[in-house]
């Protein structure tokens, strides 16, 4: 009995860390967010998606049509443009170094990086 009790929390432990292996915080002049690397899908999701399901990683889960071509001149971030061409929230973040990055927040106000969304559209 103890080794099964023993065997269910290492496996409930580590599985847990192959999802998330590591939380920053990423913030903005007026907002904070905490976010944690999801090695499944190789994106950077709100913390409380490893709680309980969230819109973001419901959105990862599957490919999804591209939105229409958007003009990309003056230097304008492709991942980005998709965000907002799926009629999502861009939010622009910095890490703790101080690098900047797109983020999509959906209804739920989950976030993830919008490079991650960009991987889905096709």
């Amino acid at each position: 009995m103890k080794s099964l009790a023993l065997s269910t929390f290492l496996f409930l432990f580590f599985s847990q860390g192959a999802l998330a292996a590591y939380c920053e915080t990423f913030s903005s002049i007026n907002e904070t967010h905490k976010l944690c690397w999801n090695d499944l899908h190789k994106a950077w999701l709100s913390e409380a998606c490893f709680k309980k399901t969230c819109d973001s990683q419901q959105f990862l889960k599957k490919t999804h049509k591209a939105p229409p071509v958007q003009d990309l001149s003056g230097g304008r971030n492709p991942s980005a443009m998709v965000c907002h061409g799926l009629k999502l929230t861009l939010v622009i973040l910095k890490d703790g170094k101080n690098n900047e990055q797109s983020f999509c927040q959906f209804s739920d106000n989950s976030l993830t990086d919008a490079n991650a969304i960009e991987r889905v559209v096709k």
